[in-house]
């Protein structure tokens, strides 16, 4: 998808067209109380149109600085409830810009579930499930432009000093390099 106007700079964004989801399941019955249940598959989710469009309106290239972070007495800084000039920005403000990674994919979940259910009486049954979901290709943001972090004295990491490239303030990559794990035991009665 390539985006474009005529105030900035073209934007593509990675098109994600492999995408294939096989499921299957199954529903076995070991006697006339008892069945044991299970499935997998692979689930891809969609990605929020905002994460491409701050690719677009967060260039670092007038007008479109992205988020400009200041601090009382910093150039930019506009006291609370005084009018922001977007069209005038002042000499100096550092612009900042994000992009989209050019190999970003939609997330993607592999799911397994495992059940076992139990007729107790003619009216109730008793079940166990397992499920496990493994979630990747999670959206990630990542500042490019922050210098490598030094250690405090509990090994947490610190990051100081100039930025990477000080003509640039925060620069955000969009990325999928964020994963995730989920198990759950459920029973009910």
């Amino acid at each position: 998808m390539t985006v474009a106007d005529a105030t900035g700079p073209t934007v593509t964004c990675p098109d994600d067209l492999d995408n294939v989801s096989p499921r299957a399941g199954f529903d076995y019955s070991l006697d006339s109380e008892s069945i044991i249940r299970g499935g997998a598959g692979i689930f891809y989710g969609r990605t929020p149109t905002l994460l491409f469009f701050s690719a677009f309106s967060d260039t670092g290239v007038f007008p479109r600085y992205g988020n400009a972070i200041v601090s009382p007495g910093q150039t930019g800084f506009v006291p609370l409830g005084d009018a922001i000039d977007n069209a005038n920005p002042p000499a100096g403000l550092v612009p900042s810009l994000s992009y989209v990674h050019p190999d970003f994919e939609d997330p993607r979940t592999t799911r397994f579930n495992l059940g076992y259910e139990r007729e107790v009486t003619r009216d109730v049954a008793a079940s166990l499930d397992v499920v496990f979901a493994r979630g990747d290709l999670l959206a990630s943001n990542v500042d490019a432009n922050v210098p490598a972090p030094g250690r405090d004295a509990r090994g947490r990491p610190v990051y100081s000093g100039e930025r990477i490239n000080p003509n640039y303030g925060t620069i955000l990559v969009r990325d999928s390099l964020a994963r995730s794990d989920y198990v759950a035991i459920t029973a009910a009665l």
